[in-house]
């Protein structure tokens, strides 16, 4: 695995993606997961991780600061840091203190969208708002959806600003043309600098399939060699 995919995923899991998820997200084993988060000081390859609750008086101490911090605004990512405690036991505090975790999904979503409304306000397209919040252009279609926010042309806006992000579209016009020569989302991804997820992103906007165009190609190569063995 490389140093690039190593920071995305610490990245992730930070932004409370657990092993599992992240292992299928990034196409690697748990495994790999788990050492990628050791090589970045996320947890520790043995022992407990800092801050791990050891007796019940530490665990009501810590329980009772978490949601001290919560009621005051704080998210869990802030929260862990202040408390050195793991992801998962500040979620476990809350979710048994009648914070539920959709609440907390739904404070992310909120503040997504406001993000996303207000680059689109100031004139920046899909394509733009997409690299900037760093989430898919469908994303970015629901979310002015669900606000009910009138849609512009698709095309690229007037705005002044808007002119320095069309080397992005010449990117993604080159990376959908790479596609045909290296259908693979973990290479192009290495050659742009992109995870392969964010490079299927960009393939699927573009109704570019890796799937279709590697059945093309083993297609191809068997009618090839069913010539060369004629």
């Amino acid at each position: 695995m490389d140093e690039h995919t190593q920071q995305l995923i610490a990245q992730a899991y930070r932004k409370r993606l657990g092993v599992a998820r992240l292992s299928k997200r990034f196409n690697v084993s748990k495994e790999d997961v788990v050492e990628a988060l050791r090589i970045n000081g996320l947890i520790q390859k043995y022992g407990p991780r800092p801050g791990s609750i050891i007796n019940p008086e530490a665990s009501a101490e810590i329980a009772a600061k978490v949601l001290e911090l919560d009621a005051l605004g704080w998210d869990v990512t802030e929260i862990v840091r202040e408390l050195n405690i793991s992801t998962s036991r500040a979620y476990y505090i809350l979710v048994n203190n009648g914070v539920h975790r959709s609440k907390i999904n739904e404070e992310k979503d909120e503040e997504e969208k406001a993000q996303i409304k207000e680059l689109y306000a100031q004139g920046l397209d899909h394509y733009e708002i997409a690299e900037i919040v760093g989430v898919s252009r469908t994303t970015v279609r629901r979310r002015l959806a669900e606000m009910g926010v009138e849609r512009r042309g698709t095309g690229l806006s007037n705005n002044p600003q808007s002119r320095r992000f069309k080397a992005i579209l010449e990117r993604n016009k080159k990376i959908c043309e790479d596609a045909e020569v290296t259908p693979s989302a973990r290479a192009l991804g290495e050659k742009y600098n992109l995870s392969h997820e964010r490079i299927k992103d960009i393939l699927a906007d573009n109704g570019v399939s890796l799937r279709i165009i590697k059945r093309a190609r083993k297609a191809q190569q068997a009618q090839q060699e069913m010539k060369d063995g004629r």
